[in-house]
């Protein structure tokens, strides 16, 4: 059972991130909303791949507190990446300015 967690973890990973370089290499209109969401399917892949090592035993919280506090952060910005990609989608006036960059500060 865990073998076919993990693989499907590592298989959702590769196609994550094969489609979140194929988003960054496309020109289109839509090259904003592209980029916020290559930037939420990487911090998906963080998540999954430290799930992933956590899970096989690879880190504890407790030895290493840097990159369990690594992990909160990067979950945190899964909303301000959901968030500006379906503003640069909806509002066709978007546009990225300073004031919009606020949402991707930690908390």
């Amino acid at each position: 059972m865990t073998f076919l967690l993990d693989l499907t973890g590592t298989l959702i990973v590769f196609i994550f991130l094969i489609f979140a370089i194929v988003l960054l290499k496309k020109e289109n209109a839509n090259r904003l909303s592209n980029i916020f969401f290559s930037g939420f399917l990487i911090t998906n892949i963080f998540l999954i791949l430290f799930s992933l090592l956590f899970r096989n035993g690879f880190f504890t919280p407790s030895e290493n507190i840097f990159i369990y506090y690594f992990i909160v952060a990067i979950f945190f910005l899964l909303a301000p990446f959901l968030y500006l990609y379906f503003q640069s989608n909806i509002n066709s006036f978007f546009a990225n300015k300073k004031k919009n960059l606020i949402h991707l500060t930690p908390p």
